[in-house]
């Protein structure tokens, strides 16, 4: 989708990029004429994470991330350049207008996220004009109020009842399938994911339905049922409830994660609104890292049968090299958290995840001697070899330290003994290759820059100085386009959307450093005189290396050559004195 570069930067003029940041990172905090930040792009402990709102860019010094407020949503909220520019539009309340061209081109992905929504309100409208009482009955009877329904968008659907809708509405069955609401039989007919079931429609952070998940009224299997990965939709990347979730997130720092769509509905209709769950996938890297955006603390629920353990098993595997703070907690009596809450109300259900919640590895040491006891050295070393794993991926040294000397306790064994084991339990992580998931910090690049370098740091920091320089300074190519933006009049925020993505994180690296000049224009002086000296040795250089050919008698000899080689051996040994 085309924007005119007016609209583009009336919504860049209306964006405070400090602002904007802050609405996803609360902890970001002035240092200087920068803001900062840990990124909220990959785990880190010391903050790296840049906003320069001067320039109206922001840039990371762990993963390199960088840009301006374009760039910044399209990467928080996984959108494409179009997406984003609609979302700060929105957020302005500028109306950006879509030409009859535009309208035609819409990606297919709108398409889908708009048959998605036309879905989701038949079958909301379905529930509740429904003449069966099944639906209706069984949502009272899971304590579900009418006030809940709407806000959750719940529906059902009638058998057979979406197709012949659907293509009165001008779809095709082709679209259909692509949002992955139907799919064709070997038949040759068509099948409806979600035919008779209460249907709870999955929508990403952004607020637009994805997908669906539904549950049978009947005695089948399977009991819940999801549709299909489509364009849109990726189980591994959704958590149910999170776009509800969030504002309370942000605020409590704190997520609680449980198995399943009701148990997220009760919680938040009783009024705990920073519940998810997980789409009938296990806990992923990228579930994790969308959690780690808006909270430090982490309590998860899942059952406590063999199925349940396993799940928070690899849910603390997946979390354990976060900074997350994750708490494991066990309902009684069986019960499913929308069951526990509704007994109990919203204090009873905090209060037990409050003090019945254990950090992840006293819960895998619970777990590790409820199944091999402490009574014989056999037994102990098969129970430290189920949490050893575990405590070797924790990056965090006083951390681990202090596990494993709680481990040693509880087994009434040395530390000495369990740090040999740990030893043997990293062994197979070292050498492993660090992914985009894995905890990644580095500290504000000191590396002397290079004299061109310097020069356009300078120019952005004070461009009243401009003046003083021309594009002949430049050798670098990337550099003298960059002069040429600059020297153009066009602002440092705009100057990121006219480069590549390696280069804008190069840009914004560049310009969020912390050059602090006492005398800025004596500075560029300076170096442009270093630049001017760089060039002549290197033009010295050839010569010297043609003059000693000529002496050699390899090459013949040219007077014009020797007089420039000495005139400019005389001028570089003036300039240094």
């Amino acid at each position: 989708m085309a924007f005119s570069q007016e609209t583009i930067e009336q919504i860049r003029l209306a964006t405070d990029i400090v602002e904007l940041v802050r609405e996803y990172v609360p902890s970001l905090k002035k240092a200087g004429r920068n803001w900062k930040a840990q990124c909220p792009f990959h785990n880190e402990k010391t903050p790296s994470f840049t906003v320069n709102p001067e320039k109206g860019i922001f840039h990371c010094f762990g993963c390199h991330a960088g840009g301006d407020v374009f760039k910044f949503v399209t990467l928080i909220d996984h959108l494409n350049w179009p997406e984003a520019v609609q979302k700060l539009a929105g957020r302005a309340g500028i109306t950006v207008k879509e030409t009859k061209e535009e309208i035609i081109k819409r990606s297919e992905k709108q398409k889908i996220f708009d048959l998605l929504e036309l879905v989701a309100n038949f079958y909301h409208r379905c529930l509740k004009e429904s003449k069966s009482a099944a639906a209706p009955g069984y949502l009272n009877q899971r304590g579900v109020t009418n006030e809940t329904i709407d806000r959750f968008l719940i529906g059902f659907a009638p058998r057979t009842a979406l197709v012949p809708a659907a293509l009165k509405k001008g779809y095709t069955h082709e679209q259909l399938i692509a949002a992955g609401v139907i799919t064709k039989t070997e038949r040759g007919s068509f099948f409806e994911y979600m035919s008779e079931r209460v249907v709870f429609p999955i929508f990403d952070t952004q607020g637009r339905i994805v997908a669906f998940g539904g549950r049978t009224l009947k005695d089948e299997q399977p009991k819940y049922l999801n549709t299909p990965e489509t364009a849109v939709y990726s189980k591994s990347a959704q958590l149910y409830g999170l776009n509800e979730s969030i504002p309370t997130i942000r605020n409590t720092k704190e997520a609680i994660i449980l198995e399943g769509y009701m148990d997220v509905v009760i919680t938040h209709q009783c009024g705990v609104p920073y519940t998810v769950a997980t789409l009938g996938t296990a806990l992923t890297a990228i579930h994790a890292r969308m959690l780690g955006r808006y909270c430090e603390n982490v309590t998860l629920l899942f059952d406590a049968d063999a199925a349940g353990r396993d799940a928070t098993r690899r849910a603390i595997d997946t979390f354990i090299e976060t900074e997350i703070a994750l708490r494991i907690v066990t309902l009684p009596d069986g019960l499913d958290p929308d069951e526990f809450i509704l007994k109990v109300n919203k204090d009873g259900f905090l209060s037990h995840c409050n003090t019945k919640g254990v950090p992840a590895v006293e819960f895998l040491t619970a777990l590790a001697l409820e199944k091999w006891g402490k009574s014989t050295p056999e037994a102990k070393v098969k129970a430290a070899s189920e949490v050893m794993p575990t405590l070797a991926r924790i990056k965090n040294n006083i951390l681990r330290r202090e596990w494993i000397k709680y481990l040693a306790e509880k087994l009434n064994t040395t530390e000495d003994a369990l740090q040999a084991e740990y030893k043997r339990a990293q062994s197979p992580l070292k050498g492993r290759r660090v992914k985009n998931d894995e905890n990644v910090s580095a500290a504000p690049s000191t590396g002397l820059r290079s004299p061109e370098e310097e020069i356009l740091q300078i120019l952005f920091a004070r461009p009243e100085l401009g003046s003083h320089v021309n594009d002949d300074v430049f050798d670098n190519e990337r550099n003298k386009e960059t002069y040429r933006l600059f020297a153009s009049g066009i602002p440092a925020s705009q100057i990121v959307a006219h480069l590549n993505d390696e280069d804008a994180r190069w840009f914004t690296e560049l310009l969020v450093e912390e050059r602090n000049y006492a005398n800025p224009e004596q500075v560029l002086s300076n170096v442009l005189r270093d630049v001017q000296l760089a060039r002549l040795r290197r033009r010295r250089q050839k010569l010297e290396e043609e003059v000693t050919a000529m002496i050699n008698g390899n090459i013949p000899k040219d007077e014009d050559k020797i007089r420039a080689y000495n005139e400019l051996t005389k001028q570089l040994k003036g300039s240094v004195k």
